[in-house]
């Protein structure tokens, strides 16, 4: 009794061909549109290098040696600008973001004091900034943790046994130092240096949340507009 009403049913439905249209095949074109679509988008931005504008004002060993293992990561592609010029490139939304290296960072680093480093970021494009801080962090971390380690441990031997030691014994204990330090068990003085971020955008009042709601509004009525479309096709 049950099979038979269900057979029914199904030959019902069947006969109706705008409903079968309309319960199947749009629900698969709409699919295929967004998978396209974000597919597409998340390709772009995910699978290849992220730009970052490197601004140094420090210009010593130190922050050349932080360029270097930058230019080593893969995720992160380095464009060289000064600190306006930089800006004005985040700003015009032709990268994403910038490091500025500022100066005195050497010394801060030697001294274990905070770096003077700032990250600016389109605030428009949180996607790509997330992408690109994971990256730099990746890097930026490990780094200020073993060189900061180095600094206070040189400075420490410098302050005490500059008077006491012949200079051959001391640059032997810093070569022993630079040697052996790791960015592993040193990685916890990397937590005095925060990174400050600075969101730049052209207009600080930027209504970000209405635009997402007008996207979001658009996206509705292009799906009702397609809706629309396949039933007065059928």
């Amino acid at each position: 009794m049950i099979l038979s009403l269900v057979y029914k049913d199904l030959l019902q439905a069947f006969k109706d061909k705008k409903g079968m249209m309309l319960s199947f095949l749009l629900p698969i074109v709409l699919i295929a549109l967004f998978a396209m679509v974000y597919g597409s988008f998340g390709n772009s931005t995910e699978d290849k290098a992220q730009d970052l504008v490197f601004c140094d004002e420090d210009s010593t060993a130190l922050s050349q040696k932080l360029n270097k293992e930058l230019i080593a990561e893969k995720g992160l592609r380095l464009v060289y600008r000064k600190q306006e010029e930089g800006k004005k490139l985040v700003l015009d939304g032709k990268v994403t973001s910038m490091l500025l290296v500022g100066k005195g960072f050497a010394d801060s680093i030697a001294s274990g004091g905070g770096a003077p480093l700032e990250y600016f970021y389109d605030e428009s494009k949180e996607m790509e900034m997330g992408l690109t801080q994971g990256a730099l962090l990746s890097v930026l971390m490990p780094f200020l943790g073993e060189q900061s380690g180095k600094g206070q441990v040189h400075g420490f031997i410098d302050e005490k046994y500059a008077n006491e030691l012949p200079q051959d014994i001391i640059d032997e204990i810093h070569a022993d130092i630079d040697s052996e330090f790791s960015a592993d068990n040193e990685s916890n003085t990397a937590n005095n240096t925060t990174l400050k971020s600075t969101a730049l955008s052209v207009k600080e009042d930027m209504p970000w949340g209405l635009i997402q709601a007008f996207a979001g509004t658009s996206v509705m009525m292009l799906l009702f507009s397609i809706t629309g479309m396949g039933s007065s096709l059928i």
